[in-house]
């Protein structure tokens, strides 16, 4: 029985000896390294090791160096090569420093050479890495932090592709200071990836088509993948998804197309499949004449096409009737289009700002945005964006005092907005513009037009109407044409023309409700269809009293008369 206890752990002590890993020689001298290399495996440096006089060489026996903070360096007259790789693999690994006045090192017969370490690697009279081209496809491999340093004018590191054996270079870290010589490249460029690092000596030539070599402030080239372009994304849009059309009647419709968000003002139209027999189609520009010749409903899709080139499609819904419909009060929606001053002078210019109003799909971001003068609960969601629900517009009309009884059906509230907040914009006024159906103007002439602001929950202002801009345009408005020549409309409003209804609000005045001199203006704004109610107080309500009074006195009189 002991016996066999006995050769139990015999056989437990053997199987840990083979199953436990190769322990690194600690080395603190020259030649305590050399009979460390001569030996192979993993090795660490103790102490610093200067002064070296003699090279190094790894003849068929890989290596780990742990350089661990220390320094291995030769003599100030050393000539010929340090450290030769020949036929196997030299790996330098931790942090710490190898500097040498001869070649550096030199990786021949197959060898191969891996820097995964933070070390800084040195050369002062020579190049620093050489490959040779005669024996074996060498390879040097640099995947860490290392800071390579190469002599001013020799190529820090030399390399061939040509030769009976290409050798192969793999650069993704590092920071190099010097130059690459890399013989016959274009011969055999899929032996060189470089694909990180930071050069001091621009590498392009060396690198692939999918990576580019930027300057950073370190005045370095600094090595990484090109960001792909991104793909152009083409929109086109009708002025309105769906358009009715008079049988007989041409009806223009305008398209927009837009690259990347910016619009593109050359663009060709073209059917894209089939319409109806009862609908002709013809392009003008960049407008759709759509002629129906009996009643019907269809889509239409067209498509956008640039340099002959089909770009984009979108759809429009064409519904042919006999009599005008009556439009809707909200179709289509009002919506922010960008504002155009027209001919003003240039100290009117100075003054008024034109700015693309923002708007918002979130109530809860929008009740902010106004300084919190609406809660959540008083907004809602219209057509994908923030407007003040109606009854709440509807008590700050009535609580004005100056319109008729004004109900829900006479509101037309529009999205609430926010401009950018524009330093050169502070304190001046901020010039808005929306897209809106003359019906939802809810009267005949632009002056009549009635723009309340909504300052509360029951609060709200009239905007006055303006028949020119002038540099004085603070909580006015005016009604201008719906193109971009900048034209305030004075005529008969037509309820089924578009026009754009241009609103004024000073940088941090009453109207602005972000509350700051910010260069930017927040604003929650209704149009409303009630009339004006006539005038009821003052000198009237004083005559009233006064023809009260005068019959009552009389009464006396009549009785009399009737004794």
């Amino acid at each position: 029985m002991l016996k066999r206890i006995r050769m139990f752990f015999v056989m437990l002590a053997v199987l840990m000896l083979i199953a436990a890993p190769a322990m690194a020689t600690d080395v603190r001298n020259f030649t305590e390294l050399k009979d460390a290399i001569n030996a192979g495996g993993s090795i660490t440096l103790q102490e610093n090791i200067t002064g070296i006089t003699e090279g190094l060489i790894l003849n068929q026996k890989d290596v780990v160096l742990d350089l661990n903070g220390k320094e291995l360096s030769t003599t100030d007259n050393f000539n010929g090569t340090f450290i030769r790789v020949k036929g196997c693999s030299l790996k330098i690994d931790n942090d710490g420093a190898i500097t040498s006045f001869g070649t550096t090192f030199y990786i021949t017969e197959g060898g191969r050479l891996e820097i995964t370490g933070p070390s800084s690697l040195t050369t002062i009279d020579s190049m620093l890495i050489g490959l040779d081209n005669k024996n074996g496809g060498n390879t040097l491999s640099i995947s860490g932090n290392a800071k390579l340093n190469g002599k001013s004018g020799i190529a820090m590191i030399v390399a061939y592709a040509l030769g009976s054996y290409a050798n192969n270079i793999s650069i993704s870290a590092g920071e190099f200071h010097g130059g690459i010589t890399i013989q016959g490249y274009d011969k055999a460029p899929e032996n060189f990836q470089i694909t990180g690092g930071a050069f001091k000596s621009n590498p392009s030539k060396y690198l692939k088509d999918n990576y580019e070599a930027v300057v950073e402030s370190d005045s370095l080239y600094h090595v990484r993948a090109k960001t792909p372009a991104p793909a152009d994304i083409y929109s086109l849009k009708f002025e309105r998804d769906a358009v009715e059309v008079l049988v007989g009647a041409p009806t223009r419709v305008t398209t927009t197309l837009t690259q990347n968000g910016t619009e593109l003002p050359d663009y060709g139209l073209e059917l894209a499949g089939e319409v109806p027999e009862w609908l002709e189609l013809k392009f003008e520009g960049n407008a759709v004449v759509l002629t129906a010749s009996e009643e019907g409903k269809c889509d239409v899709t067209i498509s956008a096409m640039v340099g002959g080139a089909i770009k984009t499609r979108a759809a429009l819904t064409v519904n042919a009737v006999k009599t005008q419909p009556t439009p809707g009060p909200i179709d289509p929606a009002p919506k922010p289009v960008k504002p155009v001053i027209g001919n003003v002078s240039d100290d009117v210019k100075a003054e008024i700002k034109p700015e693309l109003a923002v708007t918002e799909g979130d109530p809860a971001k929008a009740a902010k945005n106004i300084g919190d003068a609406l809660t959540v609960e008083q907004l809602t969601i219209k057509d994908g964006n923030t407007i003040v629900k109606p009854e709440v517009a509807v008590k700050a009309a009535n609580k004005l005092g100056t319109l008729s009884s004004v109900t829900s059906k006479d509101v037309v509230a529009l999205p609430v907005f926010t401009t950018p907040a524009i330093d050169a914009y502070k304190d001046k006024t901020i010039m808005i513009s929306y897209e809106v159906l003359g019906s939802d103007l809810k009267a005949k002439k632009p002056a009549d037009v009635k723009v309340m602001k909504i300052l509360g929950a029951e609060n709200g202002e009239l905007f006055t109407y303006a028949s020119a801009i002038t540099k004085d345009m603070d909580k006015k408005f005016t009604v201008m044409k719906d193109d971009d020549s900048g034209t305030i409309f004075t005529g008969d409003i037509d309820g089924y023309t578009m026009y754009r209804l241009a609103l004024f609000i000073k940088d941090g005045g009453k109207f602005d409700l972000d509350g700051k001199k910010d260069g930017a203006v927040a604003d929650p704004t209704v149009i409303l269809g009630a009339e004006k109610r006539a005038p009821s107080g003052g000198c009237n309500a004083g005559f009233g009293v006064l023809a009260l009074l005068l019959s009552l006195a009389a009464l006396p009189l009549v009785y009399k008369r009737k004794k």
